[in-house]
């Protein structure tokens, strides 16, 4: 699906709560052959926003690297985890995970974009999706 046509997929995220969205792509693409990250952002024109005690920052950023926590990677926050499943016939699946931890520190009624970069061998970039991250607050004390 997203290697023959733009893909869009809207981010719904509980403040305090697990999140994940998953991109499911055509039976044989290669997506062992490429590496994954994945940004959310305000918006394309790079508006900082609050993000619990980290203060302003630029965006968010996901990768193949699983972390719950990380410093900062010039003006953003390098947090989660982009996992892969199924290859060859297999129907390919890429998941991106924020963990409770992170999500907590979002803004109330965040809204903002994400999207998901695919990298090649070769060095090049392909957005594979996009979309609208909105974040639902959450009624519980923040801890």
């Amino acid at each position: 699906m997203p290697e023959a046509s733009k893909a869009y997929a809207n981010w719904e995220i509980l403040q305090d709560a697990d999140a994940d969205i998953t991109v499911q792509f055509n039976a044989s693409y290669p997506i062992d052959s490429h590496t994954y990250k994945a940004r959310i952002v305000k918006d394309y024109s790079g508006t900082a926003f609050t993000f619990g005690d980290e203060g302003s920052i630029d965006y968010i950023e996901i990768d193949q690297t699983d972390r719950t926590a990380a410093p900062s990677d010039g003006g953003g926050q390098v947090y989660g985890v982009i996992s892969k499943s199924g290859s060859g016939t297999v129907t390919p699946v890429i998941t991106v995970k924020l963990y409770a931890i992170q999500t907590k520190d979002f803004p109330a009624s965040f809204s903002g974009k994400w999207d998901l970069l695919e990298k090649t061998v070769s060095g090049v970039y392909t957005r594979q999706t996009q979309g609208e991250v909105n974040i639902d607050n959450s009624a519980a004390a923040r801890f």
